[in-house]
């Protein structure tokens, strides 16, 4: 069922997004002549639990959907990075919260159809607030804490719209055991 790539040419190309215009061709023997795909650098995503169990959010504006949403602590895995690496230093430039133990959920796609990176989901336990968030020059994140129960409800009553974030709460919730 794989295509097989007959040309291959990128056509944009900025630190955080590449894409590529490719033609290919099926199985069947039907060409494509204009398929994009995105590539972006791999993401982590992270559910953050505090020492009292509380989970650490985010409110923050995205342009995309012109709205301020909730999220969880998330970001590019820089050069060299593992995804611990990278959730450990997320959660400390977007919440100013540092954690004792990391754990490494698995990955999922964002778009398996178009994008050629992975969103990578990790549990941080034991954290603790140093009230000192690094924030880059975009971003403008302001952090609070739920119970998990209460996170669990947002997750259920769809108050959370970006989706990769909602598959690591899933995740994370499945792991401690707060799913029926």
């Amino acid at each position: 069922m794989s295509w097989k790539v007959l040309n291959s040419e990128r056509i944009f190309n900025v630190p955080w997004l590449r894409v590529r215009k490719q033609k290919v061709q099926m199985p069947s023997g039907h060409i494509i002549n204009d398929f994009y795909l995105l590539d972006y650098d791999e993401w982590v995503t992270i559910v953050p639990i505090t020492l009292q169990n509380n989970i650490v959010l985010i409110n923050q504006y995205r342009h995309g959907v012109a709205k301020i949403i909730t999220e969880l602590p998330a970001g590019c895995i820089e050069a060299g990075e593992t995804p611990i690496e990278a959730a450990m230093r997320e959660t400390k430039e977007e919440t100013g919260y540092t954690f004792t133990n990391y754990i490494y959920l698995g990955k999922c796609s964002p778009n398996p159809s178009i994008n050629t990176n992975f969103n990578h989901m990790v549990l941080a336990l034991g954290g603790t607030n140093t009230g000192m968030q690094q924030l880059d020059n975009s971003e403008q994140i302001e952090p609070f804490e739920v119970s998990l129960q209460t996170a669990k409800a947002m997750l259920f009553n769809n108050q959370f719209l970006q989706a990769m974030h909602s598959t690591t709460l899933l995740h994370a919730l499945k792991y401690l055991k707060l799913l029926e």
